[in-house]
């Protein structure tokens, strides 16, 4: 199998347009020439990501987690939607648009589509190969297996297009398998004239998670444990950092996996260690915790853990070490922390760092990273380094006092803690009141309720860092005063990304376009509540809180935007605290820079 015979099916499938005409949920079978069976999910009925994905069938677990997902799939800042996300097993024929396309891959499909006459052209036109493997980045396709498999699934899925319109019983079987009481899809076989449909085949039975666990035997650390006083809440996630780390050019991407703890007195990271990958790694994850409380000479009175994969590695070395141990879904602290550590990583692309050591001493497999993390933190303004996550703050310390630290890296460690200090001072002296370090949540001066996510109301907030993005990879991190009108951040957005702010606009709080839930429109539209009658202050905003800004109603220009902090200082004017990405042309140019790409007539269009 080559890839021109590759490209070929991929081109004869697209002329199907066999997504319009099946969901996503109407799997079915082929079984290949080698005589090995797959599954097949037609994706792109909403027009989005247009895809074949095919499943061998010890990799079908991985769809019903896609079946069994959170319908908020796409927020990438929550743990449960991103996990899942990463969980994909399967390899993918998807069409994507020109700017998504390696240059080398755009070069490929250009040069065949050359030798063969075909005009590319219009949206998601490109066909992409694409290997998904737990935990890994997608990658391209590099198997002759995986190319073999992929090129029976698009030459199967051209055979059913052609069946629909005359085989009802086929049309019939094609069930929705979203519904648990369906266990058999049509199948399609090979034969010497192609693949034909043959009866029915049986869907690989559901299987229920099981998660390794950990092991631990160092009896002289249980010992110490032990011997603690019970003093304090620790919450706990096994998780999966959002960034992919690449060791060598040619290596896939990988997600590191990380267990976080959150002492619940104060919302401050306890640790964080990292390994490359979990299902061998994972009892180096156990042993640097254990290590940890150890260190601090804690033990926990409850350990709460927020899923069945975190309670697995921790629940048997807790009992020895006579510790409660309970999993609990809803843990606000360890829940602010995540979002404030994906956070950093998008902001600062620092998830590039090397995995965990082996030994907690051994400084030689990280350094490299650590040494490009201290330069991005150091290189920061002072105005932006007063917002670095207190976590990042508390990893710092631990990490500076820890044994087998380089000198070097210690002594930048150090020289980051003093100015960070120094400006902690400086903002207390000027009448700041955000927590300086070691400073609870709930002070004994003032034990009032929060409200929102972490928020006292005796700290009303007076300016709000808003994260704004019109697409994936550019945003701004804008500081405003909370007490500026909704139509007063519609003109500040208009001005930061240079639009000429001649449409109307509308802010959707419930993060859904045309909700009209918690809606404000421009005071032009005359509909709904106006814009300038609201101010940031009067909306329930919070840190993590997620709204949707949209401008222009014919083209919809929609800006992603999430609250980043609320701080008790105020601002005059704005302030751009960050940016990354050149922003969106308001209106581009819609003719193609290459003449193979170019049609401006829908009955153009060659696959039609």
């Amino acid at each position: 199998m080559t890839r021109e015979d590759l490209y070929s099916l991929a081109f004869r499938y697209k002329k199907t347009r066999l997504w319009l005409r099946l969901f996503d949920t109407q799997v079915f079978a082929v079984r290949t020439e080698k005589g090995e069976t797959i599954f097949i999910c037609i994706m792109g009925r909403m027009g989005e990501h247009i895809s074949v994905a095919v499943y061998p069938e010890n990799e079908f677990y991985s769809y019903y987690h896609f079946l069994d997902a959170d319908p908020i799939f796409d927020d990438m800042m929550r743990p449960d939607s991103f996990e899942n996300y990463i969980s994909s097993s399967c390899i993918q024929c998807s069409f994507e648009n020109k700017d998504m396309m390696h240059p080398s891959d755009l070069e490929e499909v250009r040069e065949y589509a050359r030798s063969q006459g075909i005009r590319i052209a219009g949206k998601n036109a490109f066909p992409l190969f694409t290997r998904y493997t737990p935990c890994m980045y997608p990658w391209v396709v590099n198997s002759e297996h995986d190319l073999e498999l992929l090129a029976a699934g698009l030459e199967a899925a051209i055979a059913l297009s052609d069946d629909l319109d005359h085989n009802a019983s086929l049309r019939e079987q094609l069930r929705r398998i979203d519904s648990k009481s369906v266990h058999e899809v049509p199948l399609f076989v090979h034969t010497p004239e192609g693949y034909r449909h043959s009866g029915m085949a049986a869907l690989p039975p559901r299987r229920g998670a099981s998660y390794p666990s950990g092991n631990y035997s160092n009896e002289e650390i249980l010992r110490k444990i032990r011997s603690k006083r019970k003093k304090g809440i620790i919450d706990c996630r096994v998780t999966w950092l959002n960034n992919p780390v690449q060791e060598h050019p040619d290596d896939v991407p990988y997600y590191p996996a990380i267990l976080i703890a959150v002492e619940e007195s104060d919302g401050k990271v306890m640790s964080m260690s990292l390994t490359r990958d979990y299902e061998s790694g994972y009892n180096q994850l156990l042993s640097e915790f254990m290590a940890t409380l150890s260190a601090r000479k804690m033990r926990p009175q409850k350990i709460f853990v927020q899923n069945a994969r975190t309670f697995a590695l921790l629940a048997e070395t807790m009992e020895k070490a006579s510790i409660d141990i309970a999993q609990k879904a809803d843990l606000p602290d360890l829940d602010d922390a995540l979002f404030d550590l994906y956070d950093h990583m998008l902001a600062t692309d620092a998830g590039a760092v090397e995995p965990g050591p082996a030994e907690p001493a051994d400084f030689s497999q990280i350094e490299k990273g650590l040494t490009m993390m201290l330069t991005e933190i150091e290189a920061m303004g002072d105005e932006l380094l007063r917002y670095l996550p207190e976590e990042v703050t508390e990893s710092l310390s631990e990490l500076s006092v820890t044994p087998g630290i380089p000198t070097a890296l210690k002594e930048r460690i150090d020289s980051l803690l003093r100015r960070l200090d120094g400006l902690r001072q400086d903002s207390r002296g000027s009448g700041n009141n955000k927590r300086g370090k070691g400073t609870s949540r709930n002070e004994k001066a003032g034990k009032s309720k929060k409200t929102g996510k972490g928020l006292a109301r005796a700290e009303e907030p007076l300016s709000y860092v808003i994260s704004v993005s019109p697409y994936t990879g550019c945003y701004r991190h804008i500081r405003v005063c909370a007490d500026i009108t909704l139509e007063e951040l519609h003109n500040i957005i208009q001005d930061v990304f240079k639009f000429d702010n001649d449409h109307l606009y509308a802010f959707f709080m419930d993060d859904r376009a045309w909700s009209h839930w918690d809606a404000y429109f421009s005071p032009d539209n005359r509909e709904g509540r106006s814009a300038a009658n609201y101010r940031l202050r009067d909306i329930a905003l919070f840190k993590g809180k997620k709204f949707l800004y949209l401008f222009d109603f014919g083209d919809e220009w929609c800006f992603e935007c999430r609250i980043l902090r609320a701080i008790t200082e105020n601002t005059t004017g704005y302030q751009i605290l960050r940016s990354k990405g050149a922003a969106p042309e308001q209106y581009p140019d819609y003719f193609f820079d290459d003449e193979d790409d170019y049609y401006d007539d829908e009955e153009e269009d060659p696959f039609e």
